[in-house]
């Protein structure tokens, strides 16, 4: 959208063409301004690691979860049957998840949940 703003400087007028950018372009120009404020606020490089590789296994763990529901039919209808399966049995999420759980209890995902509601927070006041 394009709008024209005229001001009056004595006698003089002046139009100046006022042009807004879209929030994809807002929020490129402050993507390092947001990374700095997480990093000092919410937490640094490692931490981003280690809370990721969380979430992924919190994901994994409900994805096997929910895929343990399906009947024998329902599985059959699925076209990555196998690569679920396998990547189960890989990552094993539930052993993960209740060693966390020994060790911790549930703080690791309050932690993790108010982190990422630290980082929205910040995205929403620094992008807008």
């Amino acid at each position: 959208m394009v709008e024209y703003v005229t001001t009056y400087e004595g006698k003089k007028i002046k139009r100046k063409k006022i042009v807004e950018k879209p929030a994809e372009q807002r929020l490129d120009v402050s993507k390092g301004t947001i990374r700095k404020k997480i990093n000092e606020e919410v937490f640094d490089l490692a931490d981003s690691v280690a809370d990721n590789s969380k979430m992924i296994i919190l994901l994994s763990y409900i994805l096997k979860e929910l895929y343990e529901t399906l009947d024998e039919e329902q599985k059959e209808k699925l076209n990555n049957r196998f690569f679920i399966e396998k990547v189960l049995k890989i990552f094993d999420p539930e052993n993960i998840i209740d060693i966390k759980l020994t060790i911790e209890g549930d703080a690791f995902m309050e932690r993790l949940a108010e982190r990422q509601s630290k980082i929205a927070e910040i995205i929403k006041t620094e992008a807008i």
